[in-house]
């Protein structure tokens, strides 16, 4: 005769079994975001009790080999997670010329377009069903209301600048300044760094934008690699050039993503070889907490403008070199200005070319965007 409590006891110890192992499966899943995103590591409201020396230029960078994990963090759990048809392995490697063309040779030609609304892409913003499909990716642990991704009234919010004002008008920053490519040497130009410094020069030399370039080393502890506080060291050294320049309207948190090492973001651009990139907004928003409040950013909206505006700009001009918008649960210092942009230029697969060649149509498209033309 079975006795009711061995029962309820077996039942009960089989629920602590299963519930284990899925706990299990959700921590491992989650570590793309405790890593490279920092849900808590990165967005730490106790890192003002930690010591860390932030290192500035080439004196922070360990060299080695890009190619494999060896220090820079390129495993899968530091992807966004972003267009899940990427990180299952496919290769979706499109028209590469590698031609040799110096980077300065070809120029970015725009197309002329009088405003976001004359595209032709325009004509779906109104349909939230597309936008978080063909335009969006929502992470899981999110959620974005209709009202609040509403299109065609991001698109057609003005986020132009005064280009004329004396100072600095961006600020370019790497939170994990470390992050290299497949055929970097082991120098600072051959990391994000560079690839950084190429964007500035362009929005300089080309379009006239001053920008300020942060190249302080956010995720090194000591010569050793540590993104833990990444975030929260960045956060600190951002607001202090900010409070010195607060003329700065633009903030560029300037990344490259991590993928399956048989995925390769490239397109091409103008007849050369070119990075497919990726803009990510953090909203400060999971299921399971609702709004979360220690994480406070009133440019939401702001951001979700810009960064819009930038994508429909790049989609009519160099089409599939935007990969899909990225919308995560977490702030990112995404709330530092109203037009604060965390930008994924390729991934550890890409050759330091196909990233700086992929900051030449991105300079261009925020050229564009900024000006208002």
């Amino acid at each position: 005769m079975n006795r009711p409590g061995r029962s309820n006891a077996l039942i009960l110890f089989v629920f602590l079994v299963l519930s284990t192992i899925v706990y299990a499966y959700d921590f491992l899943t989650d570590a793309g975001d405790s890593v490279g995103y920092g849900k808590c590591l990165g967005e730490n409201i106790n890192a003002q009790n930690q010591s860390l020396m932030i290192l500035t230029g080439t004196t922070g960078y360990v060299p080695g080999t890009a190619s494999t994990d060896g220090g820079y963090g390129q495993s899968v759990s530091e992807s966004t997670g972003a267009e899940n048809d990427e990180a299952s392995g496919a290769s979706i490697t499109a028209g590469v010329s590698g031609d040799g063309t110096m980077l300065s040779d070809v120029p970015v030609n725009l197309m002329d377009i009088k405003g976001i609304k004359n595209m032709n892409l325009a004509g779906n913003l109104t349909d939230y069903n597309i936008l978080t499909t063909e335009y969006y990716n929502i992470d899981s642990k999110t959620y974005i209301s209709k009202n609040e991704l509403n299109g065609e009234y991001l698109a057609g919010k003005d986020m132009s600048i005064d280009m004329s004002e004396n100072g600095y008008q961006v600020l370019i920053y790497h939170t994990h300044a470390s992050e290299a490519f497949a055929d970097s040497d082991g120098s600072i130009e051959d990391t994000i760094v560079g690839t950084g410094e190429y964007l500035a020069e362009l929005l300089n030399k080309r379009y006239g934008i001053n920008v300020y370039h942060d190249t302080t080393v956010y995720d090194m502890a000591g010569g050793t690699l540590d993104r833990s506080l990444a975030y929260d060291y960045a956060r600190e050294g951002v607001k202090k050039i900010l409070e010195e320049h607060p003329e700065i309207s633009v903030v560029i948190d300037l990344h490259r993503d991590g993928v399956a090492d048989d995925v390769h973001l490239v397109t091409e651009v103008n007849g050369k070889p070119t990075a497919r990139i990726m803009f990510l907004n953090g909203i400060s928003r999971t299921r399971e907490q609702g709004n979360l409040d220690y994480l406070k950013n009133t440019y939401i909206e702001d951001n979700l403008a810009f960064s819009l505006q930038l994508f429909l700009t790049a989609k009519a001009n160099y089409g599939d070199y935007m990969r899909k918008l990225m919308v995560k649960s977490y702030r990112y210092n995404l709330d530092l200005r109203g037009r604060s942009l965390l930008v994924e230029a390729g991934a550890q697969t890409n050759t330091c070319e196909e990233a700086k060649n992929a900051m030449e149509p991105l300079a261009a498209v925020l050229y564009k965007v900024l000006s208002g033309e």
